[in-house]
């Protein structure tokens, strides 16, 4: 485990390599909500990897993953967020190996 100061430290880079990014981004961002280091960001098709390229260009130590939208859907966190007209809805997302199973206490 890190020290107490870690996580502050984590947010305040992470916050700086964004509003770096944002701030000087080509391509217009519709859409872009941060959670500890998991993001959900809108951007046009078209753009899609040109923005993931500029998001890694901001900090070596910091590189960013993605996940496209299959048939309108895309799991973030624990929701499943469907796309259908330009409207967002979230519904309870579970892995196709969820179990059910809690553990005994």
């Amino acid at each position: 485990m890190g020290s107490r100061a870690s996580d502050v430290v984590a947010e305040i880079v992470i916050e700086q390599a964004e509003e770096r990014a944002l701030g000087i981004c080509r391509q217009t961002i519709q859409l872009w909500l941060r959670y500890v280091d998991d993001t959900f960001t809108a951007v046009y098709k078209d753009d899609t990897d040109d923005f993931h390229d500029h998001l890694n260009e901001q900090n070596a130590d910091i590189q960013f993953t993605k996940d496209i939208e299959d048939n309108g859907k895309l799991p973030f966190l624990d929701c499943l967020v469907s796309h259908n007209n330009n409207e967002l809805r979230s519904t309870v997302y579970r892995k196709q190996r969820h179990t059910d199973r809690l553990l005994d206490e």
